[in-house]
């Protein structure tokens, strides 16, 4: 099931970010989130703004994302993206670990609210990038966030 996250959510949230904070690491990918991204109060203004989903299945939340409409980010790019149109952009996603498919479910999801998604992701998250490929996405550049921190930039048009 998927649904917008509330505040009530929140302690689990951020359980589900500290699993994924820890793996990322446990993986060779330390730096992307580093001991506190995200941070609450971007979590909260996501939640706040309507656009952090919560994945649930039978064991709880599976997963977490938020689904922007734009990105100030994503406006200037080291590659180029496949088109200028309106996109989606998938961002925070995590897993809790219990189930595989969480970015296939955010995928999903996504579809249905547009055709033109993009996504981006550290040079060290190799599990994510395996991810992303297999679920068809064209790696299109570099992004930075906060015009520092560099991203390997993916886009898909379904």
């Amino acid at each position: 099931m998927m649904r917008l996250a509330t505040k009530e959510d929140l302690t689990n949230i951020m359980l589900v970010y500290m699993k994924a904070r820890k793996f990322m690491k446990d993986t060779g990918n330390p730096d992307q989130w580093g001991d506190n991204r995200p941070t609450y109060e971007a979590v909260v203004t996501d939640i706040d703004q309507k656009r952090m989903y919560i994945i649930e299945g039978d064991e709880g939340i599976l997963g977490v994302f938020s689904l922007y409409d734009y990105d100030k980010d994503y406006e200037d790019i080291d590659g180029q993206w496949l088109n200028d149109e309106p996109y989606v952009a998938i961002h925070k996603l995590a897993a809790n670990g219990m189930k595989k498919g969480v970015l296939k479910k955010a995928l999903d999801f996504a579809k249905t609210k547009s055709n033109n998604i993009r996504i981006d992701t550290h040079k060290h998250n190799k599990v994510m990038q395996l991810n992303i490929k297999r679920n068809k996405f064209s790696y299109v550049g570099r992004i930075y966030i906060d015009g520092e921190l560099e991203r390997l930039a993916y886009h898909l048009v379904v």
